[in-house]
């Protein structure tokens, strides 16, 4: 993997912001850019160094991709919810329509007299 430009990394920053400063030597490590703080690439690059050596091992690796699929199952999960909760609603306004139309063609269809309701035109 090539490494990152100046640009990359100024993108990566701008989308995922800055935070953290650095204490330890640990973490000086991860400050690829020298700023003196972590951004959130640098945090997440931590994060899956497990044996703190500065390199990623093939378990470690391993862990990063199986970590970003399941956040892609979780993701794919959440749309399938949202298209099922938005198949429901609109079936929800389709009834309420429904049953206002009926309501509307029952009420032209009767009249109320005190307190007798008859169908119009059946003279009663």
């Amino acid at each position: 993997m090539a490494p990152l430009t100046t640009h990359d990394r100024a993108s990566i920053t701008k989308k995922f912001g800055r935070s953290k400063t650095i204490f330890s030597s640990f973490q000086k490590a991860y400050d690829l850019d020298g700023d003196g703080k972590m951004d959130a690439i640098e945090q997440v690059m931590m994060k899956y160094d497990t044996d703190g050596n500065g390199e990623f091992s093939n378990e470690e690796v391993f862990h990063i991709i199986h970590d970003h699929f399941e956040a892609e199952r979780k993701v794919a999960r959440f749309r399938r919810m949202v298209v099922a909760l938005a198949v429901f609603v609109s079936a929800m306004v389709i009834c309420n329509l429904g049953t206002s139309y009926a309501a509307m063609g029952l009420a032209k269809s009767l009249t109320v007299s005190g307190d007798v309701m008859t169908v119009k035109g059946t003279g009663g």
